[in-house]
């Protein structure tokens, strides 16, 4: 080939400059094609480019058994009959317009002992980097039992029928269409939850929970984010180490707690046991029994049948609701702070209130049938409110050392 220096160029007729340069043009654009056609050949997932490094399949067996070494895991149901697998990290700008193959830089294995597939990835050498690594998992839906670990990384599982348990030592744990019983835990990161058609148990050493809709039981720990459940079918066990505690629907049992957050809670299809050192109470509404505790919080009971709550320094309020069958004792207490308590006009209660310190305290009632009275000198003493409505029922033990009573009437 002969090339033409510029100074030729500049001494040639302005036709053949230009139809030179024109050649010269699509020659350049010609040797830009494998690049671009190698860059277009990258998987993309979630906005992100992937190099595939290897991939192949996996003995079946009823248990998939997934251990990775620093790397993500990527779970995905298919309605196939095998187990495959795909290797892959994010691409570089220097790999994506890099022509040559790249060797692998991790091990694969993969077995069978007794009723159990293995599938282990490991890092080839010293200067592979792990973390980087994701491998892609697809299961068939008819899989019993699948069991991931991996000892850092990020797990992200969707649309698998099989009993599932997830453990990282640090990772970020998504989930979403699994149907049978999830185990989940992470050393520290937040877990997110879709929809799970079974129980649930989620763990995390300080990450968030977040549960959208789970039909079975959920126990859910963290050591200091929060908890957010949507909708949970049934009995649900939620503790924080310090953050706040969040459920819109519970179907069966609620026991909540955290060591200094709020608890902020919707309706509860059965008994309710909540707890907290360190701050607010609320509750929308509950069919069974509530306890409620707050060392230092105000707590607000709305449309509950009965309920033993006590708050150490903060107010109360709640608001009963009557039934067709005989409720237990009743009881709020706190040692400062008011109680305001609304009674539906066809409860049958037999109400006991005292405030302790008399002065500049007092009992006020709206409701027929409660009387209050003065202990000593006015001004002075104790303060006491006595009833019985309808005929009595149960009791409802109303108590402060510090603060008022007030008794209000609920409309019909």
């Amino acid at each position: 080939m002969h090339w033409v220096s510029t100074l030729q160029l500049m001494e040639l007729p302005t036709e053949l400059v230009l139809t030179m340069s024109l050649k010269l043009t699509l020659f350049a654009t010609v040797l830009c094609l494998p690049t671009q056609f190698a860059s277009a050949q990258q998987t993309e997932h979630g906005g992100h480019q992937w190099l595939s490094q290897a991939e192949g399949e996996v003995p079946s067996a009823s248990t998939l058994q997934v251990k990775v070494e620093g790397g993500s895991i990527r779970l995905e149901g298919h309605s196939g009959d095998q187990i495959s697998y795909l290797v892959r990290r994010p691409a570089t700008a220097q790999a994506l317009y890099r022509t040559m193959p790249e060797q692998p830089l991790f091990k694969i294995a993969t077995y069978v002992r007794g009723t159990t597939s293995w599938l282990v990835a490991r890092p080839k050498n010293d200067e592979s980097s792990p973390s980087s690594m994701e491998l892609v998992v697809r299961v068939p839906r008819k899989i019993q039992v699948v069991e991931l670990h991996t000892s850092g990384g990020d797990v992200s599982v969707q649309g698998v029928s099989a009993r599932l348990k997830v453990v990282t030592g640090g990772g970020h744990l998504q989930m979403d269409g699994v149907d049978g019983i999830v185990s989940a835990e992470t050393g520290g990161q937040d877990i997110d939850v879709g929809t799970v058609g079974n129980d649930g148990r989620f763990r995390t050493g300080g990450g968030n929970i977040s549960i959208a809709t789970i039909k079975g039981d959920v126990d859910a720990f963290t050591g200091g984010g929060s908890i957010s459940l949507g909708t949970g079918m049934r009995n649900a066990v939620l503790e924080s180490s310090a953050g706040d505690v969040r459920v819109t629907f519970c179907g069966g049992q609620l026991k909540a707690q955290s060591g200094g957050g709020n608890l902020f809670l919707g309706d509860v299809e059965g008994p309710v046991d909540i707890r907290t050192s360190g701050g607010n109470l609320r509750l929308h509404s509950a069919r069974g029994f509530v306890h409620a505790h707050t060392t230092a919080g105000n707590i607000e009971l709305d449309d509950v049948p009965s309920a033993d709550a006590t708050a150490e320094v903060g107010s109360i309020m709640t608001k009963f609701k009557a039934t067709n069958r005989r409720e237990p004792t009743s009881s709020l207490e706190t040692s400062i702070g008011d109680i305001t308590v609304f009674l539906p006009p066809d409860l049958h209660l037999t109400v006991r209130a005292r405030v302790d310190l008399g002065s500049g305290h007092s009992i006020s009632s709206e409701v027929p049938g409660i009387r209050v009275q003065q202990d000593g000198d006015a001004g002075s003493g104790s303060v006491f409110a006595l009833g019985e409505l309808n005929g009595g029922g149960p009791v409802l033990r109303v108590h402060t050392g510090n603060g008022n009573i007030f008794f209000k009437q609920l409309e019909r």
